[in-house]
């Protein structure tokens, strides 16, 4: 029974919307994701159509392109289709692999940055992460948290992608990744030591901006 308001798509990849307050009241959500205190001016959103046809809107800084079939292409800053939404879809299919002919050679993986922003999961991001880590930054989403943990009941959760195994589907492919893992176990580690190092580099640089403002 409820109308009016927005279907908020912050999460283009998976199509999740962001909760309304009256979503939150009807449900009784004791735990908020500290993404919802971004994107929070009309300027920062643009119009969208769901698959069902519904009017929606996606965080502005989200680049799509028509794929000429009646589906859409999701595009990385540099204009490089990253994505897929066929007509028939319900959410962005990854369509580049950077790692999925890589022969192991280390020296490769020093480019590991630049090869995770032609990765969807990188290349459009959900807030906060939006957000360059840079220090003003990050000073802004300690503002907005403590803001968030003092005034509202709910707890606070910040998601940090710090993921392993799935980066390096990623990067490799599934299909390819468990073929590493299986038959060529030093490449498949050596991708994972330097993830581990550049998701350890990530949350030095996080954590201390919502450490004791963030519950979860």
């Amino acid at each position: 029974g409820m109308s009016g308001g927005s279907i908020d798509v912050y999460d283009v990849i998976q199509q999740l919307a962001r909760p309304e307050q009256a979503v939150l009241d009807y449900v009784g959500a004791d735990v908020v994701d500290l993404g919802r205190v971004f994107l929070t001016d009309n300027s920062d959103w643009r119009p969208f159509v769901l698959p069902d046809g519904q009017a929606a809107r996606i965080p502005a800084y989200i680049r799509f392109v028509s794929d000429g079939k009646g589906g859409r292409l999701a595009l990385a800053s540099d204009g490089v289709p990253i994505g897929a939404m066929p007509a028939s879809s319900h959410y962005v299919d990854q369509i580049v692999f950077p790692l999925v002919d890589w022969n192991g050679d280390p020296a490769v993986l020093d480019r590991l940055p630049e090869l995770q922003n032609h990765v969807i999961w990188a290349a459009l991001p959900s807030p906060p992460h939006h957000l360059p880590p840079t220090p003003e930054n990050l000073a802004e989403i300690r503002l907005r948290a403590e803001r968030l943990h003092r005034e509202t009941d709910y707890a606070v959760m910040a998601a940090f992608g710090g993921n392993l195994l799935e980066w390096g589907q990623f990067l490799c492919r599934m299909d390819q990744f468990f073929i590493d893992l299986a038959a060529d176990r030093p490449k498949a580690l050596a991708l994972l030591d330097k993830l581990v190092e550049s998701h350890l580099a990530g949350l030095k640089r996080f954590l201390p901006a919502v450490d004791g403002v963030v519950d979860i």
